[in-house]
């Protein structure tokens, strides 16, 4: 059984990839809603608010946010929409603790609604506190390449949504020509200098130029999508490709 993965440009074990991705969001987790605004040149914020646009949450829905990170996604769904319960879940124990600081500070000055919160630290490959068939929405943005196993990832995502529940997804993908050229260069040159010189910090940003670089284009992750079962699967590329969003349905109907 292969169970290598990538890790920028090198293979590695999922093992090693799980350890060194964590290594890496331990580093920069005081300062990572800072470093996505200097390195997007403040884009990731357009991106996650269309994003954010894109997802449907109805009174009641059980969401989870996976990989959540500082958690600028799930409190986002929180303040705009009605679930009944979040779950927050992301494998980093430090970003996990950015997250919890930043929903309390919320809540204390109360500019978000009191909604239940479970913050949970689990990899994406094995969500074993969560149970089969509960979860009506879940999303996941900017979190899937660092995955060690994205297929594991994916059938853990489909077991436990409930039928018909909806899966979105947002990621770095293939930028179309003729910005291709220029974005590449931007990404494999200057993000590295940018972390250093920011940041005092080259390897988590060249990882992080890498990791983009060797990830899947948006027809490998629509054919993933559909050998985990997942139907009426939708894209949408923003700012030519950059990032694309993805939705698709846990499509149950023959268990």
């Amino acid at each position: 059984m292969n169970n290598q993965t990538d890790f920028g440009y090198e293979s590695v074990s999922y093992q090693d990839k799980q350890e060194r991705v964590s290594a890496i969001f331990s580093k920069v987790a005081p300062y990572y809603d800072k470093m996505n605004d200097f390195l997007s040149l403040g884009l990731h914020r357009y991106w996650k608010n269309k994003f954010i646009e894109s997802v449907k949450v109805a009174a009641g829905d059980i969401v989870l946010d996976l990989a959540c990170g500082s958690g600028d996604i799930f409190l986002k769904l929180a303040s705009k929409t009605e679930p009944s319960k979040i779950y927050a879940v992301d494998p980093n124990k430090e970003m996990l603790f950015v997250a919890q600081m930043r929903t309390a500070k919320l809540q204390l000055y109360k500019k978000k609604p009191q909604i239940e919160i479970n913050f949970l630290c689990a990899f994406g490959e094995n969500l074993t506190l969560i149970p089969d068939n509960s979860i009506s929405v879940l999303t996941l943005s900017f979190g899937f390449r660092n995955v060690a196993d994205r297929m594991q990832c994916l059938r853990e995502i489909y077991r436990v949504l409930k039928p018909e529940g909806h899966f979105y997804l947002l990621e770095f993908a293939k930028v179309q020509p003729p910005f291709d050229q220029a974005y590449n260069f931007y990404r494999d040159h200057c993000l590295p200098v940018i972390g250093k010189f920011l940041f005092n910090d080259t390897s988590s940003y060249q990882y992080l130029a890498d990791s983009i670089a060797v990830f899947w284009d948006q027809d490998k992750c629509i054919r993933a999508l559909q050998e985990v079962g997942f139907v009426d699967i939708v894209s949408q590329n923003y700012t030519n490709g950059i990032v694309c969003c993805y939705q698709g349905k846990a499509d149950k109907s023959s268990l």
